[in-house]
């Protein structure tokens, strides 16, 4: 007898579950938490069993669809005359509510009602949680002819923060490491410092200003932004060699190689004159692109970018010839110095030319980074993509950290890998007179319950109210038409503020019940059924119509939700335990089983559960007239 209390332990994780799924599916249909553990303890043993067993359960997707608020599923009269409700309470992920299991098919039939006289329907649901953006920032690139130096600023919303700081950096350092996939955001033990662009050119001809400033803006951006390693430009001053040859370091070489290396010098003050007069020349055409965005009013800002756009890549196209042909000189020149390499291997003239050349191969290559670095942000912004260019994942992390001084964690988007970041901050660019602008927007998450409105026109009296706006979004006095889909960020539905148009009252009179907006007549020559939800099917019809259901099971309150819209009378059949019939003379809603079947004329409708079991943010199409 004591042989029985023995108890068997189980270690094995796949086993566990196993035995969880024996206990729970396999003798009778999906037992609930309480008695598969009762059952499980008497001969297992394993830690944290409860916990494990309860996890099971409810992830199990049959159990999900079978829960269920303790309420009975009405169709709520909240507007007078035109307006019908069907009043939906969304939690987060949840499609719909579930109703009470109870009610029998006799009690079903005192919830079919009529409803008023009216040409559209409002399909409610509830959204918990909203963004609004309350946080940007700005950089701006300034184009003079004195110095190239950087600054940045930070401004949060209501000029909460207002900060400027100025950072330098060595031009020769390598590139900035934005490649981290794992970063924590506003870690207070990070010391790493906060990632800068400065470079000072010593007499330079551009000069280059990143600022940053504060708005109150949120464009949001569907595409995945992938990480682009970031280029940066380092800035080397560009000098014209002086190059002076003493001819008294060579009295004692013979005629013939004092003639060859005059010839040699010669030609290197022509290519060199030749070198400084394209520099000019690139640098008109920079100061030339400056004086012309000057002219441009912010009313062409699109012409603007497109325009220049292309001048940069006409610069970037003229620039590579220009340093092709440059280096087919430096090649020339190379042969050259090398003929008279030993004879002057003593003198200071050769390192000179040396050092020069050198430095016009760097200063070269930095102009061809810059204006490319350039061209790329300015396409990449125009798209609405965040490139690292502008912002660096080490100052993503210093705006969150500021950010978590002002706002609640919870309300701030936190990631494992960089580029949801770049995904998720959203930016728009524009030029004024001499500066590029970049404005970066962050998003604040509130928590807080809308009411999202699905907008059906249903015909009457062979007349029907043409809708332009699907849906509707709405907090206390807020409207907002939605004519996309709301984004879900991990567990958060995000859905943008769109203004709704001063001139489009069609909707809002509907839904305030100011009855305003004109009639387009119909004529509806037969019956049209659609299904506008998980389980609601609208119906159209113009004559008298007969509904049957066909239910397996009595008992089970039904779940599908039918509107059965016509301007005669109608016959309802009831076939699920006894035959009956039903007569109204105006809409009605019909409640059916999981089991039931629908028959209209000669119709038959089956529930399609897998409809619309996606989350809530997928809205589905109005109907097509």
């Amino acid at each position: 007898m004591g042989d029985n209390w023995i108890l068997e332990d189980i270690e094995d994780k796949d086993e566990q579950l196993l035995k969880v799924k024996y206990y729970h599916e396999g003798k009778t249909s999906h037992r609930g938490i309480n008695e598969v553990y009762q059952s499980l303890k008497r001969q297992y043993y394993w830690p944290n069993m409860e916990k494990s067993i309860s996890t099971y359960i409810n992830n199990c997707e049959i159990c999900q669809l079978a829960k269920y608020d303790k309420i009975t599923q009405q169709f709520i009269k909240e507007r007078a005359n035109d307006i019908r409700l069907i009043n939906e309470q969304v939690y987060n992920n949840l499609e719909n509510s579930k109703q009470r299991a109870c009610d029998k098919l006799n009690e079903n039939r005192n919830d079919i009602q009529d409803i008023e006289t009216g040409q559209s329907i409002y399909v409610r649901k509830k959204l918990r949680n909203k963004l609004k953006p309350k946080f940007s920032k700005e950089k701006v690139i300034k184009i003079n002819d004195k110095t190239i130096e950087t600054q940045k600023q930070t401004k949060l919303s209501k000029d909460v923060i207002k900060k400027k700081r100025k950072f330098t950096k060595n031009p020769m350092l390598q590139n900035e490491a934005d490649s981290a996939d794992h970063i924590d955001p506003g870690n207070p033990n990070d010391n790493s410092q906060p990632s800068t662009r400065n470079a000072r050119l010593v007499q330079g001809h551009h000069d280059f200003v990143y600022k940053i400033q504060g708005q109150n803006l949120f464009e949001h951006v569907h595409t995945l932004l992938e990480q682009v390693n970031l280029v940066n430009a380092t800035f080397i001053r560009k000098t014209k060699p002086n190059v002076k040859v003493g001819y008294d370091h060579i009295n004692n070489i013979r005629d013939q190689e004092k003639e060859r290396i005059d010839n040699a010098i010669n030609i290197l003050q022509k290519n060199q004159e030749k070198l400084h007069i394209q520099q000019k020349w690139s640098i008109s055409i920079l100061k030339s692109i400056s004086t012309r965005l000057t002219e441009k009013n912010q009313e062409k800002l699109h012409i603007q970018q497109k325009w220049s756009i292309s001048i940069l890549k006409s610069i970037s196209t003229r620039l590579t010839e220009t340093f092709n042909e440059l280096r087919e000189n430096q090649e020339r020149i190379g042969v050259k110095i090398k003929e008279i390499a030993y004879a002057f291997e003593q003198l200071t003239f050769y390192q000179m030319l040396q050092n020069a050349n050198e430095l016009i191969m760097q200063n070269n290559n930095i102009m061809y980074n810059v204006l490319s670095e350039i061209q790329d942000t300015i396409v990449f912004s125009s798209l609405g993509k965040l490139h690292p260019s502008i912002i660096s994942t080490k100052e993503i992390r210093e705006i969150i950290y500021q950010l978590k001084s002002l706002y609640n964690p919870q309300q701030l988007l936190s990631f494992q890998h960089t580029y949801n970041y770049y995904l998720y901050f959203n930016i728009r660019n524009y030029m004024e007179k001499n500066e590029i602008i970049f404005k970066i927007s962050v998003p604040i998450l509130y928590q807080s319950i809308y009411n999202l409105f699905y907008i059906y026109s249903v015909p009457y009296n062979n007349y029907i109210i043409p809708i332009s706006k699907p849906y509707l979004l709405i907090e206390d006095s807020t409207y907002s038409s939605r004519i996309a889909s709301c984004p879900k960020l991990e567990d958060i539905h995000i859905c943008d503020d769109v203004p709704l148009p001063l001139e489009d009252n069609c909707v809002l009179n509907l839904l305030k019940n100011e009855y305003k907006c004109a009639k387009i007549k119909v004529h509806l020559k037969e019956t049209l059924v659609e299904q506008i939800g998980r389980g609601d099917l609208l119906v159209y019809t113009p004559d008298s119509v007969n509904i049957y259901d066909n239910c397996n099971e009595v008992g089970i309150e039904l779940q599908i939700n039918l509107l059965v819209y016509t301007p005669d009378s109608v016959n309802i059949y009831d076939n699920c335990n006894e035959v009956g019939i039903v007569t109204v003379t105006n809409n009605v809603v019909i409640n059916l089983d999981y089991n039931c079947s629908v028959r209209i004329n000669n119709d038959k409708f089956i529930f399609q559960e897998d409809l619309l079991r996606g989350e809530i943010f997928n809205l589905p199409k109005p109907f097509k007239r």
